[in-house]
């Protein structure tokens, strides 16, 4: 078994957040267009982010995100 915190939500275009992460982390992106630590990315992609301390997100258009922290 393994703990794992899972964090999702709507961001609105223009938005830019900030999470801390405790682990390897996996992102999907179910609507809208955002860029995570740089990394464009649409609806329907997923990005897998090591050795990060934090994730900046950066909501291009609205959108719905997914984090999953292990």
């Amino acid at each position: 078994h393994q703990d794992a915190s899972i964090y999702g939500g709507r961001i609105a275009a223009g938005t830019t957040l900030r999470q801390p992460l405790l682990g390897p982390t996996y992102g999907l992106i179910s609507a809208g267009s955002v860029t995570i630590n740089g990394h464009a990315l649409e609806a329907g992609d997923g990005i897998e982010i090591r050795d990060e301390a934090t994730v900046d997100i950066v909501a291009k258009t609205d959108a719905e995100i997914l984090l999953i922290d292990l």
